[in-house]
């Protein structure tokens, strides 16, 4: 199955979405499809790979359920790190899945319904697929062990102030009139907060997307503008101080998401 993508959108361009637009957190995870019929659940990544055996938790949480069923979300650790998550999606010999389980606890965060006991809800607008949650029970005893939560959606500006108190990756924002399309749409948009910082770098290599540019530490950044400029400064000075912005760092110091933001000073 196709899966729903969202646009970009910038925190200044919020104020001209028009219609019935709320929000819920940006979750840092793995994008997972769950289909459940009888007896039996599939957890398909974005990529079309099934890891419902990397993942027996949620597997067998969903098992739980009544119903047939095929639900949108994404797999996060508890404790929000996406390196944890890398090193679980990763393995693929029971042994180390199953000590997992316990160091690197997750769990399942539902946005959206696609299908509920046969019947396809994409044609129905979003504000009606996520009423199909409730028809989906889970047998549950302990609520300190649901592996299984669903997204609340929320105002866009509570969402948003409480994304940034919190310290989250960003935020999400849907059309709740829309449809599932199985492409990216200009009904979902998503809104993630960067941190800016310097880089001095001291090389480049050419490449068909322009430069790519590294420091003495072999922390690297691809450059599609100021090209020229970029690579005078190196050729001149043997260096060129640049912004960059970057979803976070790492435990082992290392960038996520790192982009050239332009030339200090020049």
């Amino acid at each position: 199955m196709k899966i729903m993508l969202c646009e970009s959108i910038k925190e200044e361009d919020i104020k001209n979405l028009n219609g019935n637009w709320k929000a819920n957190i940006k979750f840092d995870g793995d994008r997972i499809i769950a289909i459940k019929k009888g007896k039996d659940v599939f957890l398909m990544s974005r990529s079309g790979n099934e890891k419902s055996k990397v993942f027996p938790e949620v597997t067998r949480e969903l098992k739980k359920s009544d119903d047939d069923f095929i639900i949108d979300g994404e797999i996060i650790t508890t404790d929000g790190l996406f390196n944890s998550l890398q090193k679980r999606s990763n393995l693929s010999k029971d042994y180390l899945i199953k000590e997992a389980e316990i160091k690197i606890p997750i769990r399942y965060m539902v946005f959206d319904v696609l299908s509920y006991n046969g019947k396809n809800l994409t044609n129905k607008p979003l504000k009606e697929r996520i009423n199909y949650w409730d028809k989906i029970t889970f047998k549950i005893v302990k609520p300190i062990n649901i592996k299984v939560m669903f997204c609340q959606y929320e105002d866009i500006k509570e969402c948003l102030d409480y994304a940034k108190t919190s310290h989250q990756e960003g935020i999400v924002i849907k059309n709740m009139d829309s449809i599932y399309e199985g492409k990216r749409s200009q009904d979902w948009k998503k809104l993630k907060f960067f941190n800016e910082g310097e880089l001095v770098v001291t090389h480049y290599t050419e490449n068909n997307g322009g430069i790519r540019v590294e420091d003495e530490y072999g922390i690297a950044v691809q450059v599609a503008k100021d090209v020229k400029k970029v690579k005078e400064k190196i050729d001149r000075d043997g260096y060129c101080e640049i912004y960059i912005q970057y979803l976070e760092m790492t435990k082992d110091n290392k960038y996520r998401n790192i982009s050239y933001r332009g030339i200090k000073n020049g």
